[in-house]
């Protein structure tokens, strides 16, 4: 697997910590360690859970688009269905308590990437999708990051690529 090595370069050598470790650095109790002590079985069990519902809640999304397209136009529905994100991000902050940033400069930040990293690419994403399949437009999402890779390497000059696994 090729991977941007170096940025962190003490994590890829290190092997993870043992439950107890985990436990003992965390003030809350975990389903997957410490106190509660579930077998690896357990674990098992739970991660593949989770990897199933990851892969139809993203797996999902295509078709969900798809389907959406035959009502409404790409650009409506991407406005609707990011608006309506918004509004339950807004809801989590509201419950959280969690402050907003202040800056002008951390808003217009926050701007340029939101144009960029989701209104440009989803506009484009569900206009492409009246022309594709959804399980077309799924396999070139996953390939975002194959082209990110000689950016990222013509970019971040200081961060080498090489081919080493970090597990």
């Amino acid at each position: 697997m090729v991977t941007l090595c170096g940025y962190f370069p003490q994590r890829m050598s290190q092997t993870p910590p043992p439950d107890s470790v985990l436990a003992r650095s965390s003030p809350y109790p975990s389903p997957l360690s410490g106190s509660l002590s579930a077998s690896k079985e357990d674990r098992f069990r739970l991660g593949f859970l989770v990897w199933l519902c990851l892969c139809a809640i993203w797996g999902s999304t295509w078709l969900a688009i798809k389907l959406g397209l035959r009502d409404l136009p790409p650009l409506s529905f991407a406005g609707i269905r990011f608006a309506a994100a918004a509004l339950v991000l807004f809801a989590i902050i509201r419950m959280r308590r969690l402050r907003l940033p202040t800056s002008a400069r951390d808003w217009r930040l926050l701007a340029y990437t939101a144009a960029l990293t989701i209104t440009l690419n989803y506009a484009l994403v569900f206009w492409g999708e009246q022309y594709i399949s959804s399980g077309l437009a799924a396999v070139l999402s996953a390939t975002v990051p194959l082209f990110g890779l000689p950016l990222a390497h013509r970019s971040l000059v200081s961060e080498r690529q090489c081919r080493k696994s970090p597990a």
